[in-house]
Order: C-alpha cells, then structure tokens, then sequence
C-alpha cells in the first residue's frame, strides 16, 4: 500500500495520545470520563452497585487520572470482584488494560462486560479500538458496526468504523462519511483522512486534513507526523 508507513503511524499515534491520559481516543463509561452513552440501557437502570463496589471504582479513578495504571487495574479488579455485573467498572478496567498495552485482557474484559450488557455502545467501540491496535481490522470493524446499531449517533462508533476501513485500504464513501461525521468530537479523524485522500493520490484534500489535524496534536505527535508527511510526499514526487 502506497501510504503503508503513514498508516502504521496514524494507529501509534491514535493510542500514543490515548496512552498519555487523553480521552479522546477511549470511550470511557464510567463517570468523569470520556463519553457517556447516549442511551441508558435496561441493565444500568435496574441494577444497583453496592457502595463498596462504588469506592473501589472511585479509588480505581483517581489512581488512572495520576497515571497509576497498575493501581487502578486492582482497584478496578476490587469493584467487579464485588459486583460482577459492574459495567462501567469492566470497561475501565478494560481500557486501562489498553493504556498499559495489555490488549487480550482488555479483549477479555469487553467480552464479559458484553455479556452482562450487550447494549452498551462504548464497549462495543472500545473492542473495536483494542482490535485495531492487534491489527485485526476485520474484528474491528465489526465491533464499529455493533457500536452504531447499538447508538447510531455515538461520534466514537463512527471514528473507530471509519479507523476501521481505512486500515483495511477501503476509503469508501461510506468511511470518509463516518471519519467526517467523527471529526467535531474526535479531531484525530482528520489524520485517517488524510491517509485515505493520500490513498487516492488526493494530496492537496490531504494535505488540508493534515493540517487541520496538526492544529490539536500534542508536540510529539506533530513532529512524527510531519516527519512521514514530508517523507510521502517526496516519494509521490518521485513516482514511488
């Protein structure tokens, strides 16, 4: 694929920001983090977490807002040894799996959460991100799909589908429409833009989306983009 090196660093760069803190990558269920779900679903109605189970998970945030992943996968492991069915708590103990590139654990966990509430849509796009960074882009998309059936307009399913596609060189239509539908919560889609337009041989759209997406990256980010922004295109100069 012409634009193979750029594809591999869009996926580093997409976890890199996850793995510094960010919660633009990661859909977090639980509460001061990330996005919540636009539907209540029937289980997080009627199930009722039982305080000590609530502790640990509160205990579990503070340690992962300081970094502290190790302490907050045990604190996290306190509140689900608790109360199995803890939702939110399986999620983010599976997301914290992912910023400690545990990916099979965190796999795991969506799994099981899936199992106790398979209508949660953040569980279903944060499976789809742990499948990606594997390079099961297959997997991935069909997470994404489940993501949006579950909530159609959840702005991290139509990232993650759009992530999706593009990893597997299908810059369709239908993923330009998602990335684009993403972009005004998830301003990283414009770096998998520019990697489908570059695809294409469209290099001034993605030259544009590339700017636009180094106007929020952090510092490393821009400099390792940028860096394999000017080495593509001076090989599509050269015909390569």
């Amino acid at each position: 694929m012409r634009c193979a090196k750029f594809l591999f660093v869009a996926v580093c760069i997409t976890f890199a920001t996850s793995v510094t803190g960010s919660s633009q990558s990661l859909n977090g269920v639980g509460r001061d983090h990330g996005l919540v779900p636009n539907v209540v679903t029937l289980h997080e109605l009627n199930h009722r977490i039982p305080s000590k189970a609530e502790r640990e998970f509160d205990r579990a945030w503070k340690a992962r807002k300081k970094g502290q992943y190790e302490t907050a996968i045990l604190a996290f492991q306190s509140a689900i040894a608790i109360d199995p069915e803890f939702c939110a708590a399986r999620n983010d103990l599976a997301t914290s799996y992912l910023l400690a590139g545990q990916f099979d654990l965190a796999i795991e966990q969506f799994h099981k959460a899936l199992e106790v509430d398979p209508n949660i849509s953040g569980l279903y796009s944060n499976l789809s991100l742990a499948y990606l960074k594997q390079h099961r882009y297959y997997e991935a998309e069909y997470a994404a799909r489940q993501s949006l059936v579950t909530a159609n307009g959840d702005p991290h399913g139509h990232y993650v589908l759009g992530m999706s596609l593009v990893a597997q060189s299908k810059f369709t239509p239908e993923a330009e429409d998602h990335l684009k539908r993403a972009e005004p919560a998830y301003p990283q889609a414009n770096l998998w833009l520019a990697v489908g337009y570059m695809n294409r041989g469209k290099t001034d759209i993605a030259r544009t989306h590339f700017v636009t997406y180094l106007a929020t990256a952090d510092k490393q980010s821009q400099v390792v983009a940028s860096s394999i922004m000017q080495e593509l295109e001076a090989n599509l100069r050269k015909g390569l």
